[in-house]
């Protein structure tokens, strides 16, 4: 089945509306808004050539299909998500991911997007095996742009949350408290070093 007819699909305030569904819609190629449709759990543009879809901060969506046409992908407070399906993110210029259920892999995403991206992550949890593990994900973030809570751009990527390591030096741990402050690095072990002697120290 394909649709050619479809090219613009306005949805306004439609708390009753469950499931949207415009798959292979092939001339939709607009940014939908369906932020007004607070009570949607299943959203299906695949096949579709969308640039964006702006939805509720929250609320009950389970199944979340897109393209790979989609430019800003924004996903706040989504944490019922238990389906979630995109071909591709190498489009993706504005990422906004907060407080999502984990079917949404920040990480994944951050590693397929084009450098100078726009990103804002807030409230992830990750464990790491190794802090050099820890630092290529910050230079990662160093090829980023940001925005803040308005959506207004900043220079530097906007993320904030937990990382986690068994052993981390003092200098590793100074450079990632440098970089990114608002990142809290949580350790079980600090491993100490001058050019005098070597001592281990154990946190808990």
């Amino acid at each position: 089945y394909e649709n050619k007819n479809l090219v613009e699909l306005t949805l306004g305030n439609n708390a009753l509306l469950k499931t949207i569904d415009v798959r292979n819609c092939t001339a939709l190629t607009q940014s939908v808004d369906v932020s007004g449709c607070t009570n949607v759990e299943e959203i299906y543009f695949d096949n579709t050539a969308i640039t964006g879809l702006s939805l509720p901060n929250g609320g009950s969506l389970k199944k979340l299909h897109l393209p790979e046409t989609v430019v800003n992908l924004t996903l706040r407070n989504q944490t019922a998500l238990t389906e979630f399906e995109i071909p591709s993110f190498s489009n993706v210029t504005t990422l906004w991911l907060e407080n999502n259920s984990n079917i949404i892999d920040p990480m994944a995403i951050l590693e397929e997007i084009p450098e100078k991206s726009r990103v804002r992550i807030t409230g992830f949890d990750w464990s790491f095996d190794d802090p050099e593990d820890i630092l290529s994900f910050y230079d990662l973030l160093d090829t980023m742009r940001g925005m803040d809570e308005n959506g207004n751009n900043v220079d530097k990527a906007q993320v904030s949350g937990t990382v986690r390591v068994d052993s981390i030096t003092g200098a590793q741990l100074g450079e990632m408290m440098s970089k990114y402050p608002s990142i809290t690095v949580v350790y079980n072990n600090i491993i100490c070093k001058n050019k005098i002697f070597s001592f281990i120290v154990c946190c808990f």
